[in-house]
């Protein structure tokens, strides 16, 4: 299966702008008739990966129910062929919604079921991952029935923390999520999630993202069969609620980094490789 390599846009009006280095695009549809405008728009020049958590939820929790919005959505659209339903950061929603995880795990399974010919994919928030692999024994609540599994976090790629949580490196928390999904036996990949904007709530310096764009495309090549594809956070401005976040395409050299280096990944492999534990 082709590796996914592209961006999370914020606007239907940025699908054109990121089809030339992309062969997948993740957005955040507000409700069904944007997200068939979306899947129109992008007309199956990419895979769409698709945040699908609140088709899936009430009242911020998880449910199993047939989600017909959804379903009506893919009906009415142009798309055929490949698609991959991402949820956000889910264990992180539950946690913070006081809802039990299994139920979580429950809702994915019923999406994963529901729908067959869509891939699912799982990222979590690096502080969810922190707390279960503290709190539970080492042990990681993650969909491992998923095709893809990753994580985020938008922190120094050797120093990954924040509140109560002390700094890790990237790696270990890509490392842990490996050994993981080989104990349980599972199939699922890892999806890499780089940092691609600036804010002063993170970092302005554009060369400290594209030292980490860097550092996570070489861990895609040295690990590419362990890897399912690369997705950046984020093409547009202001991404999900925080005004302080500028975008790859409104940042001259993060912008050049990916338009130059993402059609090449997976293309020019050496026969090094950093083999994961």
């Amino acid at each position: 299966m082709n590796k996914l390599v592209g961006i999370l846009i914020t606007q239907i009006s940025q699908v054109n702008e990121v089809t030339p280095f992309s062969n997948a695009v993740a957005f955040s549809p507000a409700d069904d008739a944007e997200l068939v405008q979306y899947l129109n728009k992008i007309d199956n020049r990419m895979v769409p990966v698709v945040m699908i958590d609140r088709f899936f939820m009430v009242n911020q929790k998880y449910h199993t129910d047939y989600s017909h919005e959804l379903y009506s959505a893919l009906e009415q659209s142009n798309h055929f062929g490949r698609i991959v339903f991402m949820f956000d950061e889910p264990m992180w929603r539950a946690t913070r919604n006081q809802q039990p995880h299994n139920e979580v795990i429950d809702a994915m399974s019923a999406a994963k079921s529901n729908y067959p010919s869509a891939e699912i994919m799982h990222i979590e928030a690096y502080a969810e991952l922190y707390n279960q692999y503290v709190n539970n024994e080492k042990e990681l609540t993650l969909f491992y029935d998923a095709d893809h599994i990753g994580f985020d976090c938008y922190g120094k790629y050797g120093d990954c923390g924040g509140p109560k949580i002390p700094g890790i490196g990237q790696f270990t928390y890509l490392n842990e999520i490996n050994k993981a999904i080989e104990a349980k036996g599972s199939d699922a990949k890892l999806f890499l999630v780089p940092e691609a904007f600036t804010s002063p709530n993170f970092t302005e310096d554009q060369r400290a993202v594209i030292r980490q764009l860097r550092a996570y495309m070489m861990f895609f090549e040295n690990n590419i069969d362990r890897v399912s594809g690369l997705g950046a956070f984020v093409w547009g401005d202001s991404a999900f609620g925080d005004p302080t976040i500028i975008g790859a395409r409104n940042n001259d050299l993060i912008r050049q980094e990916v338009e130059e280096s993402f059609p090449k990944l997976g293309k020019q492999l050496d026969e090094f490789r950093i083999i994961l534990d």
